[in-house]
């Protein structure tokens, strides 16, 4: 009898409306667009990082060499301020719709392939190491700086990307509401051209460019897109029982672990002859700066460490101690043998 009552509501609704059915396809909601296939996501994460590696060797020479801001033996060392920006650009990004819309496979290639590429786990890990084993000699207690810079860093990454998510919730929320149903085939012919030609040149680049620098830089560059898919390939490996985002750690100590074995090859094995252009230089600067700089992530780091910590706090807690305490254990012992190999 009740539910024949609601049956009689329904229909008198509908009837005083005056539309029946009509009213009923009014509050469907929509189908989610469909997800992109993998060459186009593994396509948008390549272009975008090379423009997130280049954008970060611009960062760190404007606050580095021109500003005097970043120094690889003080608390804001060479990446920092990039490994901000770029947490807080993710942050804002996730707070957005985008990743809803059609343009997935773009929103895909700035988060993973820029944001993750021009902030680096590997280079902070590195330099910090560094300090801690007394390679960095520009002051006295090295080690303390390096113990301090840990705080201080993860203090203001995972700030920038609560700031970042902020942002993203009240301004964010334009971003993708009236997309063009040609939108993806757009980006995706743009991001191929732009792809293709970009490669090209930075080949060209490190072939006719006279300067060992600028050689290093376009070397960097084209071996960032490497760095950034694998990365996005490791990704999908989670360890569910505590929930342990496998794949990022994965992806950060191989790395930091590569980067301090491209240090000790770059003090032990390179040697360069004066006046001439040095290619093992060249090649180790490529491989450190671009590969190992974009297969390893701070912001998708801080990312994971903030959605884990509502539901598991110690399991957030535990993934950053043990990412930390694993990288700086195995980096430091190749560090602290290169570093003391001449006393032995």
């Amino acid at each position: 009898m009740e539910l024949a009552n609601r049956r009689d509501e329904e229909v008198s609704i509908q009837s005083r409306n005056g539309k029946g059915s009509q009213d009923v396809a009014q509050v469907r909601v929509k189908d989610p667009p469909p997800t992109p296939p993998q060459w186009q996501l593994y396509m948008h994460i390549a272009f975008f990082a090379m423009c997130g590696c280049l954008c970060r060797i611009g960062t760190d020479k404007i606050f580095g060499t021109l500003a005097v801001i970043e120094n690889s033996g003080e608390v804001v060392n060479l990446s920092f301020i990039s490994n901000m920006v770029g947490s807080f650009v993710l942050g804002a990004l996730n707070a957005s719709p985008m990743g809803s819309t059609r343009l997935g496979a773009m929103y895909k290639g700035l988060t993973t392939g820029f944001c993750g590429s021009y902030t680096t786990w590997s280079k902070w890990n590195q330099q910090l190491s560094l300090a801690l084993v007394g390679e960095t000699n520009t002051v006295s207690q090295s080690q303390v700086l390096s113990i301090v810079s840990w705080f201080i860093g993860f203090h203001s990454f995972i700030g920038s990307y609560c700031v970042g998510l902020d942002f993203g919730k009240d301004v964010g929320g334009r971003i993708g509401k009236k997309v063009s149903p040609n939108g993806p085939k757009i980006s995706n012919i743009a991001v191929a051209v732009l792809l293709f030609s970009a490669a090209a040149g930075f080949i060209v680049g490190v072939i006719v460019d006279p300067t060992q620098t600028g050689k290093s830089i376009w070397m960097a560059v084209l071996f960032a897109p490497f760095g950034a898919c694998i990365r996005a390939y490791l990704a999908k490996y989670k360890y569910e029982r505590f929930m342990l985002p496998l794949g990022t750690l994965l992806a950060n100590l191989l790395g930091a672990l590569v980067l301090a074995a491209i240090h000790v090859i770059n003090v032990r094995a390179v040697t360069c002859g004066s006046g001439t252009i040095c290619w093992g230089s060249v090649v180790t600067y490529g491989i450190g700066t671009g590969f190992c700089a974009c297969l390893t992530t701070v912001s998708t780091f801080m990312s994971e460490i903030y959605k884990l910590r509502p539901a598991n706090p110690k399991f957030a807690y535990g993934y950053a101690i043990l990412t930390v305490v694993i990288c700086q254990v195995l980096c430091g012992i190749i560090n602290g043998i290169n570093y003391n190999y001449d006393t032995y």
